[in-house]
């Protein structure tokens, strides 16, 4: 997923991004409320993004060491 971190993205845009990456397709609805009440306000709190409750946007403005994870995992998911 890309992120503009001016515009920053919507809560309901990619809670669709998430169901149609799932195997089973959830209710969209329940990926929001999973997103919003859990997931969003954690990865708030660790500083990786900016979530603003009352608009639902999400920013995103880049995190080497997290990249760095994400490449190495997928790099495993690859083998």
């Amino acid at each position: 997923m890309k992120y503009n971190a001016r515009r920053g993205r919507a809560v309901k845009r990619i809670a669709r991004q998430v169901a149609v990456h799932r195997e089973e397709q959830p209710n969209t609805e329940d990926i929001e409320v999973a997103l919003q009440h859990h997931h969003l306000p954690k990865l708030a709190s660790a500083g990786i993004i900016e979530y603003d409750i009352g608009s639902e946007t999400i920013r995103y403005h880049g995190n080497d060491q997290l990249k760095e994870a994400y490449s190495r995992i997928r790099g495993l998911d690859q083998r």
